[in-house]
């Protein structure tokens, strides 16, 4: 059996990750994740990736702020507090 590449008989359904093509493991959900936004987009991402041209135009996506620490963003929170309005007695 082979892995099912992004589309699907089911219009505006994509498929994407381990259990699809190129196949499992971080390469491969990757490429597999662009193939899938080129199906989509109706270009041929891969070919541009392996080519090394940018995915998305200068600009497109915002710098990371001064003074951001990914160590500290990615630490779990505490919930935050809600307030319940109309609760019955």
């Amino acid at each position: 059996m082979s892995r099912p590449g992004p589309t699907t008989h089911i219009p505006g359904l994509y498929l994407a990750g381990a259990s699809c093509r190129p196949g499992p493991a971080t390469e491969g959900v990757l490429l597999s994740g662009i193939a899938t936004a080129g199906q989509i987009l109706g270009r041929d991402l891969l070919s541009e990736f392996r080519a090394g041209r940018p995915l998305v135009p200068a600009g497109a996506i915002p710098a990371v702020p001064a003074g951001w620490a990914p160590l500290e963003a990615s630490k779990p929170r505490p919930p935050r507090e809600t307030e319940v309005v109309g609760t019955a007695d």
